[in-house]
């Protein structure tokens, strides 16, 4: 959807606030209804569930291709999120509905590489389309694939759901809807409005305190949303943390890459998916080589080998030059690809692995949110690490001398704002602008990247302190009846 942005402005006369809430509003919602629909899939069925959320997925994505104004499309969106939301979730709790326990392993790992495979073809696609046809295409790509999908679901996966019907926990999902929302809105404001704007710290901490009070509903309501049990279990937290920490340095990484790639190495939107695609093969090797390893060595090793093999893809990285050229780049993506497969698989397996037969929805819709939280603080915490330093660096730059005030703000506002201003400038003046902007930017982005790489060893290091190597309790049959 990202790339989309430049043609969305054009076309739909698109304002910085409209373009804002076309992601926003998807993703708002997307946090908020994960876990009412990892509950109503264990509560009503997760195959009905899912093809409810695939069908709703493709009539939005054609309101959207359809949409002859902002206000329509920010709908659509917003509920293109209410489908991806029941889409998420579900599709990882159907696994232990068609795969034996010994196949499970395998199976989350194919999942994990698919997962992986569509974050990183999502931009070369997305090029591809906006190269050759218009923005609406984006949202048209969605149909046929998700009507595949739909069909086959509706011959091939069987029903499966809780053998228990309780009342449904209303308080719960209100609750943990709106503080999830409110949080997931908070982070995305903080890179824009700063970390103690009042648009950042009112919903942040409203959010928390939401959050609180679920919590405490939940430990005294009859019949939980949520029971809070769950993270007892070690398998299931410090696994949930090893996910969290893996997203957070790769989802902050994605914001600035594509930056990277772009203006300081001078590749258009199409090249950059292609130039990224190192990481991309890293990744799915290294998520179907876990499943091997994990039989050998158990989760726990596995896990935090991954992680450590983040941590220095993100050190080797945060090393780089402005002259450096594209294969020290792939070298850095290919070690981090591969350190995000080996941990991300098995981190997400011995999530399911702790839970009940009866709860593997809510609980999968659980680490979901988690995931989606840690992957947006961690682009705002890297991106602000980026922007800040950026805009100090460029600050101190003697480049910065010759133009006025109003100009030295605008430049400051991002390496995309210097490069357009240099356009215009003569040849002499433009590259030592040029120079000095890409200059800055290397430099935030060196810090970010060695915060990442920090962050993945403290993970790694908990993993291995933390983490049970095998199941505390080893759920025997994860055949679920039909």
């Amino acid at each position: 959807m990202n790339v989309a942005i430049p043609e969305l402005s054009r076309e739909l006369n698109a304002s910085t606030t409209d373009l804002q809430w076309i992601i926003d509003s998807y993703l708002l919602v997307f946090a908020g209804l994960l876990l009412p629909a990892g509950y109503f899939g264990d509560r009503f069925g997760r195959k009905k569930m899912l093809l409810i959320g695939l069908f709703i997925f493709a009539v939005t994505s054609v309101v959207a291709a359809n949409a002859s104004s902002t206000e329509t499309l920010i709908i659509a969106r917003a509920f293109m999120g209410v489908g991806a939301a029941i889409i998420m979730p579900l599709t990882f709790s159907i696994l232990p509905t068609i795969f034996a326990s010994e196949e499970r392993s395998k199976a989350t790992s194919i999942w994990a590489a698919g997962s992986g495979l569509g974050l990183l073809l999502g931009p070369i696609i997305g090029g591809f389309l906006l190269k050759h046809f218009s923005w609406t295409s984006v949202f048209w790509i969605n149909v046929p694939f998700v009507t595949i999908v739909l069909i086959g679901g509706l011959f091939l996966i069987p029903e499966s759901k809780s053998n228990h019907s309780p009342r449904i926990d209303f308080v719960g999902m209100l609750l943990s809807s709106t503080g999830l929302a409110s949080i997931v809105y908070g982070i995305i404001e903080i890179p824009i409005k700063g970390w103690l704007a009042w648009e950042t710290l009112v919903p942040n901490i409203g959010g928390i305190v939401l959050l609180i009070a679920f919590v405490i509903w939940e430990r005294f309501v009859r019949e939980p949303l949520l029971d809070m049990n769950l993270f007892s279990n070690k398998r299931f937290s410090w696994g949930t943390v090893a996910v969290c920490t893996c997203l957070f340095a790769f989802m902050g990484m994605m914001f600035f890459l594509t930056q990277y790639v772009q203006f300081v190495l001078g590749y258009s939107a199409y090249e950059t998916g292609i130039r990224i695609t190192p990481l991309m093969g890293s990744l799915v090797v290294g998520s179907l080589f876990a499943d091997f390893m994990v039989k050998k060595f158990g989760s726990k090793w596995v896990i935090s080998l991954g992680l450590f093999i983040m941590a220095i893809g993100l050190w080797v990285f945060s090393n780089v030059e402005i002259s450096d050229s594209y294969s020290y780049l792939a070298t850095c993506l290919a070690i981090i690809g591969l350190g995000t497969g080996v941990s991300m698989a098995p981190a997400m397996d011995a999530v399911m692995e702790a839970l009940p037969i009866d709860r593997v929805g809510i609980g999968t819709a659980v680490n979901n949110a988690f995931r989606q939280m840690s992957g947006t603080l961690g682009v705002a915490i890297m991106g602000s690490l980026v922007a800040s330093l950026y805009k100090d660096n460029l600050s101190d730059s003697a480049a910065m001398a010759s133009f006025p005030g109003e100009i030295t703000d605008k430049l400051k506002q991002s390496i995309g704002v210097a490069q357009a201003v240099a356009a215009k400038l003569p040849v002499e003046q433009g590259e030592i602008l040029i120079k000095a902007a890409d200059s800055a930017f290397i430099d935030g982005m060196r810090i970010a990247l060695e915060t990442g790489s920090g962050i993945m060893i403290l993970g790694a290091i908990a993993t291995i302190i933390f983490l049970p190597s095998r199941a505390e309790n080893a759920i025997k049959n994860w055949e679920v009846p039909i």
